[in-house]
This record gives C-alpha cells, structure tokens and sequence, in this order.
C-alpha cells in the first residue's frame, strides 16, 4: 500500500470502496451504491461538503431516483 499524500501522526485513513468511475458520479448515485453494497451512508469529507449543494446530484441521479419510486398500481 502506497500512500498518495504526507499522513500525520494521528491522522485517519480512510479506504474508498468506489471505483474510480464511481468516484466522478454525483452524491446521491454514490450514496445509493455505498448504502446498497456495502450497507453504510458515507460521511466522508466530500460527501459532507456536497449534502447541501444540489448541482452535485447528476441527471443519472434523477432519473434513478424516479426509477426508485415508480410504484405498478396494477
């Protein structure tokens, strides 16, 4: 294991169970993964710092939330 930055004594490390891919997706779609494999909400800092910013949920995101709640009422 290769560290990509200095690391302080006492500092936390953290592992992403994202792929790289994942990663560039919007907040919501890598919430929605973490919780659906990995059974967690991720409070990591850059989830942290987008819970209140809307223009970081993607279009995939929308579309995917939409999929979630359509009900079939037949």
């Amino acid at each position: 294991m290769v560290a990509l930055e200095d690391i302080e004594p006492e500092q936390e490390i953290n592992i992403s169970y994202l792929s790289c891919c994942d990663l560039d997706r919007g907040r919501h779609s890598r919430q929605k993964a973490l919780r659906e494999n990995y059974l967690f909400q991720c409070s990591c800092q850059m989830c942290i710092s987008q819970a209140d910013d809307e223009s970081c949920t993607s279009d995939d995101d929308e579309e995917e939330d939409m999929d979630d709640e359509y009900v079939d009422e037949n």
